[in-house]
C-alpha cells in the first residue's frame, strides 16, 4: 500500500455510503483504523494517525448525510482513540461477552450441523474445555 492509499480508501468508503444512503459502514477490528494517537514515532503509527484523522473527518461530516450508520467491532476497546467515543460519533458501546457453556455448545452445534461427526465426538465435552 502506498502513502495515502489507506486514507483514500476510507474516504471512498464514506463517499459510496453517502451515495447509497441509507447504508451501513461496518469496521471489523476497528482498533486498527482507530488506534489511539501518540503511540510512538514509527512509520506505522503515523499511518494509523492519518487513518484516524480521516475517519474522524468523515464521521463529522455524517451529520449532513442522513441515513448512514457506522458500526465497529473490536476485541481491544482500550486501543480505540477517545475522540471516536464523543457524542455524534460512536454514541453507544455494546459489550458482547464471550459465550458461556450453553452458548459454546450451541455454536458448535450450528457449525457441525451439516458435518458427519464420529460417535466418539462429544460437543458438550468440547464446549466445556473452554
Amino acid at each position: 500500500m502506498y502513502v495515502g492509499e489507506g486514507e483514500a480508501l476510507l474516504r471512498n468508503t464514506f463517499r459510496k455510503a453517502r451515495l447509497a444512503a441509507p447504508s451501513i459502514i461496518f469496521f471489523d477490528e476497528a482498533d486498527v483504523v482507530a488506534a489511539k494517537r501518540g503511540g510512538g514515532s514509527s512509520g506505522s503509527s503515523t499511518v494509523g494517525e492519518r487513518l484516524l484523522t480521516t475517519m474522524l473527518t468523515e464521521m463529522d461530516g455524517l451529520e449532513q448525510a442522513k441515513g448512514i450508520l457506522v458500526l465497529a467491532a473490536t476485541n481491544r476497546p482500550h486501543a480505540i482513540d477517545a475522540a471516536l467515543m464523543r457524542p455524534g460519533r460512536f454514541d453507544i458501546i455494546l459489550y458482547v461477552p464471550p459465550p458461556d457453556l450453553e452458548g459454546r455448545h450451541e455454536i458448535l452445534g450450528v457449525h457441525t450441523r451439516k458435518m458427519k461427526i464420529g460417535n466418539d465426538v462429544d460437543l458438550r465435552e468440547i464446549a466445556e474445555k473452554h
